[in-house]
């Protein structure tokens, strides 16, 4: 008998990623987190070289080098389908600026986890369910019109914080990077990283950053958890500037058209 086909309420829950496996390398290092809502989805990617900049006080007191290890970190989020079990992740916001053609994958069920085998180009990956809760969703944006994708459970929290025209621009994260390194500019440093991609856990009714793009903000309360239910109510969100400053941002729930 042939098994069903997996449908889009197969990737509900928070994954991890086990490994990345293409003609070139196999990847086990790099720390890699998916939560899916009922239609949305938001994902961090975070190379290992990047994890131990958790120490920083600043993005302003990293060396260029290590200013382009962080540039190679990926995080996205958007709106997700499956159909006849190929799964496509459509990208709205996308740390790493414009978009190389659909992400779009063949996803099986195996006694392993969740196997995605890439359609456009030749890659698996293996995925691990952490929490199978389907998450709440909510879409935000603030004054200044950069969105917020926050997904949560009572205990876990999945947010994304980026701009959508970015996804049209002509040049990557890393190359908006070495640009501004090599002009010495630190105000478009700071607005090339004014974005975050991050996983936490909900405690005492705050939201705690566990895994961030921006690993020196992990430990820190990312929001209060006690307006996420009502969608009335704005959510002010505890960011970290270029220089290490601590700021609130308000982001309102909003209309996003892809």
């Amino acid at each position: 008998m042939t098994e069903p086909l997996p449908t889009l309420a197969d990737t509900h829950g928070l994954w991890q990623r086990y490994w990345l496996r293409t003609p070139e390398l196999e990847d086990h290092t790099t720390r890699v987190m998916w939560m899916q809502g009922e239609h949305h989805h938001v994902d961090m990617r975070l190379p290992l070289a990047a994890m131990s900049l958790d120490q920083a006080p600043s993005l302003s007191s990293l060396s260029a080098e290590q200013l382009r290890v962080l540039a190679r970190a990926e995080g996205f989020a958007g709106t997700t389908s499956v159909e006849n079990g190929i799964c496509t992740w459509t990208r709205i916001i996308n740390l790493q600026g414009p978009l190389k053609g659909i992400d779009t994958g063949r996803i099986i069920q195996t006694a392993e986890g969740l196997l995605e085998v890439g359609i456009h180009d030749p890659y698996e990956e293996l995925w691990q369910r952490v929490d199978t809760t389907i998450p709440q969703t909510r879409l935000m944006t603030n004054a200044s019109g950069q969105r917020l994708f926050l997904l949560w459970t009572t205990t876990r929290f999945a947010m994304g914080l980026g701009w959508k025209d970015r996804t049209g621009q002509s040049r990557s994260l890393p190359d908006e990077v070495d640009h501004a390194i090599a002009c010495g500019d630190n105000t478009a440093l700071a607005d090339a990283f004014d974005q975050e991609f991050c996983i936490g856990r909900i405690e005492d009714n705050q939201g705690i950053i566990e895994h961030s793009t921006l690993p020196m903000r992990c430990g820190m309360r990312a929001f209060d958890a006690s307006p996420l239910s009502d969608s009335a109510m704005p959510i002010r969100v505890a960011r970290t500037d270029f220089f290490g400053r601590t700021v609130e941002q308000e982001y309102r729930d909003s209309v996003m058209a892809p």
